[in-house]
């Protein structure tokens, strides 16, 4: 009888710590769900159909982030292109929210795809935060043309990135591959 083998992933910032200090904290956030949703925003009955799965529209402004009306769904849809959307969504809901995505959308010209474990999510804070992102991100970060709620596909230093402005942090989602460069160079500035 031939074992059973079963792949689990493990992120490739797994063995390192969180970083506190005074003015500088650096995390990777939570494994969370990441699905891309691509449709005409003109059609009407494709913006329906991911309505009545994610109870929220999908953001028409560019840049621009939808939180998720249902606090137990922990979720966030970031506009990434005319009709491109992400999903961030909690791990716990993986399953059940893309397989609703897909079958809401069968009939549409659309195409619902799970990212999850192309990409991380290093979330940083503190004072020295925006400094650090100023270092090797081309983005103008000030207040008055990247705020809360914002969010951009941009790079830092040699590898692509999506930036997510939160109250008093930032998210960045990079690539598996490119996390521990992103993660050293991060804690580097940051210190």
């Amino acid at each position: 009888m031939a074992k059973k083998i079963v792949a689990v992933a493990r992120s490739p910032l797994a063995a390192h710590s969180a970083i506190n200090t005074e003015t500088y904290r650096q995390q990777e956030i939570a494994p969370l769900t990441k699905i891309i949703i691509r449709g005409k925003s003109d059609d009407s009955a494709f913006m329906q159909a991911i309505k009545s799965v994610l109870d929220a529209e999908l953001p028409l402004t560019p840049n621009s982030t939808v939180e998720l009306k249902d606090p137990k769904k922990q979720a966030r849809i970031l506009w990434l292109g005319p009709e491109e959307w992400l999903l961030w969504t909690s791990a716990d809901k993986h399953g059940s929210t893309l397989d609703a995505l897909q079958t809401a959308t069968r009939e549409h010209h659309a195409a619902i795809i799970d990212v999850s474990d192309y990409y991380t999510i290093i979330r940083i804070s503190g004072s020295n935060a925006k400094g650090v992102l100023m270092q090797g991100c081309p983005l103008d970060l000030r207040e008055r043309t990247f705020s809360e709620g914002n969010c951009a596909q941009s790079h830092y230093r040699n590898t692509g990135i999506l930036l997510y402005c939160g109250k008093d942090y930032y998210d960045v989602q990079v690539r598996w591959s490119f996390a521990n460069y992103l993660w050293e160079y991060f804690a580097t500035v940051g210190e």
